[in-house]
């Protein structure tokens, strides 16, 4: 059947239910509450990009983890039972440098006998730190010299 055949067909089966071609083509009336629905779409482009997102298992379990590495490190000092970074912990009168992970030093001591534990995480408090400085100091300048060159055209050279 080719395409005109079944739109002549579409067409007849239209008329043979509304009961004329008059009565396919006439005119709507007009309702004020209508048209002011006609440009309405709950369609919202962030919902969609989320729930996109959240479709994607490894993407969302990857969020997850990062988020709950950026709390741990957060929380992390105020745990019962962490030691102070900096502090070097001693056997009798010597260090306790290079001891091995047991259920004291998670990850062992360093060389001149600090808990290798808390200094990583302190480290890892320390770098996120200066990342989050350094976008902050970015974005105020960024915004400050755009507005600056938006505003003054002789300052843009």
């Amino acid at each position: 059947m080719k395409s005109t055949e079944k739109l002549e067909n579409s067409v007849s089966e239209l008329i043979r239910k509304y009961g004329s071609e008059e009565a396919l083509f006439a005119y709507a009336e007009y309702n004020p509450m209508e048209a002011e629905m006609g440009g309405y779409s709950n369609y919202s482009y962030w919902r969609s990009t989320i729930n996109a997102f959240l479709k994607n298992k490894v993407a969302f379990f990857f969020l997850c983890l990062l988020v709950t590495l950026l709390v741990f490190t957060l929380i992390q000092p105020y745990l019962p039972g962490q030691k102070d970074p900096t502090e070097i912990f001693w056997v009798g009168d010597m260090t306790d440098k290079n001891h091995q992970p047991d259920s004291q030093y998670w990850f062992g001591t360093n060389s001149i006998g600090q808990d290798l534990w808390a200094r990583i995480w302190n480290g890892t408090r320390t770098s996120l730190f200066i990342g989050v400085v350094v976008a902050i100091v970015n974005a105020t300048i960024g915004i400050s010299v755009g507005a600056l060159w938006g505003y003054v055209p002789h300052l843009d050279r």
